[in-house]
């Protein structure tokens, strides 16, 4: 048995950046007694608070979930491993710990399918005070490489290139959404924490969530009930998931044999991903080590400094285009400017060996992701309930077109640009100069940036799975806030974004 009550007012299912940030809410403004369920354990492993060791849990059960897609026709029939957080802190564990607010346009775009609750303006408020959870967020020291590069940009005066990332890191050390929400509000009497516990079915009478069906590791379940509302925070793959176990969901859910109660036609649909393809080349500055001896692990210990004070993706470059199509460097600015197509993520690392290979080459990366993509897919159930997931990563050809044009964009300013360091061209390779040649190996060797939205995406049509203000359409007291909630992708990374969302349904459903 679950050792707490047996009836809460609001019970918030996973405990991921989301849901860390929307119980802690709900508990500051009052809004009730509030029960917060985690599947998986407390994250106090080393791996967790230290910034360079976070691809280490990828494939590691106690902190992510190892999602995979269906083959991938777009990119040569691959399976695409797609890792999302385990734990206190859910994807926070486990991410670059890049801070980036979404741009002024990510808002108009959801304005336009959301209603004037989503616009700039409306957005603000939210924006405003996740800068002061993470006001003591410290710059971090840049690995040589990185700091070489952003050095080399300013010296040749290239406007708007190269900048450095901040993160949500303080005193060298991962803030994960764990630590920074719950800290507050973890002893308030209106909080309940429980972890290790699954959450196997919303449990509805009529049209209304009044509790939620709970199993522990021992397989006891349990119904535990709410009074005002169950809020699902389990990501992109898991939210739709759940609600399909539920009723919710046509196809969804009648390929797993469950009974249909609420239609809900678009549930798993709209998927929709960042793709990463590097450009990688051997070069005569240091890379980062991927086994760390005596002195790292000193200088991070005492100083919290060296390579293991590293989040690896430390710099990078927004790009837009200009008047006749050209791609140009954008800057960081976020507030205003043309919303950026294309972004970087710049590694003193081969890119696609990290962390895998214990002498690694002497590389450094630029990963080149299309920002916008047009392709969209859906998760599906077979008949044993297993979960399909399916991208359909370049089903649109424009998508598979855009990224081709920007990594030849990429490769062209290494070469004229960094031709001091500059040895050889690894990824794509010399070889491979025509846009053929370059699809072939993007279609091999791309990947997913962990930034998957969309499959219960708010909107202000009768067919959106949910509301703008997050309730399940066809539902009382039911409402999805994670990942799967945003409409369309941001232009950039994704974790604020998520905050916002999370702060933004925590004061609706306080008023």
């Amino acid at each position: 048995m679950l050792n707490t009550k047996r009836e809460y007012d609001y019970i918030v299912v996973g405990a991921g950046t989301a849901g860390c940030a929307l119980a802690a809410e709900l508990v500051r403004r009052e809004a009730g007694s509030v029960l917060l369920i985690e599947h998986g354990a407390r994250a106090n492993h080393r791996f967790s608070r230290t910034p360079v060791l976070y691809p280490h849990m990828f494939a590691d059960a106690r902190f992510s979930y190892a999602y995979e897609t269906v083959p991938q026709p777009g990119l040569a029939g691959r399976r695409i491993r797609l890792p999302a957080g385990k734990g206190l802190g859910g994807s926070s564990l486990i991410n670059a710990m890049i801070y980036m607010p979404p741009h002024r346009a990510d808002c108009d775009a959801w304005q336009c399918i959301a209603g004037n609750d989503w616009s700039w303006d409306e957005c603000q408020e939210a924006l405003r005070f996740i800068e002061t959870k993470y006001a003591n967020r410290t710059e971090c020291p840049l690995h040589p490489t990185s700091q070489w590069l952003l050095d080399c940009v300013s010296r040749q005066s290239v406007s708007g290139a190269l900048f450095h990332y901040e993160r949500t890191a303080c005193n060298g050390l991962r803030q994960n959404a764990n630590q920074v929400w719950l800290r507050d509000v973890r002893t308030a009497d209106g909080l309940t924490i429980v972890r290790n516990v699954s959450v196997d079915k919303i449990c509805m009478k009529l049209d209304s969530a009044y509790g939620v069906m709970c199993c522990t590791d021992q397989s006891n379940e349990e119904i535990i009930r709410c009074s005002k509302g169950v809020v699902v925070c389990i990501g992109t793959f898991g939210s739709p998931q759940l609600l399909a176990k539920s009723g919710f969901g046509e196809s969804v859910v009648r390929s797993v044999g469950e009974d249909l109660v609420f239609p809900s036609p678009r549930l798993g649909e709209n998927l929709h991903d960042h793709l990463v393809f590097p450009v990688t080349c051997r070069s005569s500055l240091e890379t980062l080590p991927s086994v760390f001896d005596r002195n790292d692990r000193k200088d991070f210990l005492s100083q919290r400094t060296g390579s293991m004070a590293s989040n690896i993706a430390e710099i990078g470059a927004f790009l837009d285009a200009d008047s006749t199509g050209r791609l140009q460097f954008g800057g960081s600015e976020r507030t205003n400017g043309p919303r950026p197509t294309i972004q970087w993520h710049v590694t003193p690392t081969h890119y696609l060996e990290y962390p895998t290979r214990e002498d690694p080459s002497s590389c450094f990366s630029i990963a080149v992701t299309v920002l916008h993509p047009k392709s969209r897919g859906s998760i599906r159930y077979d008949s044993t309930g297993s979960l399909r997931i399916n991208p359909q990563y370049h089903v649109d050809s424009r998508d598979r077109m855009e990224l081709i044009s920007a990594v030849q964009w990429a490769r062209q300013w290494v070469a004229t640009n960094l031709s001091n360091v500059f040895v050889q061209e690894v990824l794509p390779g010399e070889k491979r100069t025509s846009d053929d040649e370059l699809g072939s190996v993007i279609d091999r060797l791309a990947t997913t940036i962990y930034h998957y939205v969309g499959t219960c995406a708010i909107g202000s049509d009768e067919g959106s799975v949910c509301t703008p203000r997050f309730r399940v359409r066809g539902a009382d007291n039911l409402y999805v806030c994670d990942g799967a909630s945003i409409p369309s992708i941001p232009s950039g990374n994704t974790q604020v974004t998520v905050m916002m969302l999370a702060y933004r349904l925590a004061k609706w459903l306080a008023m």
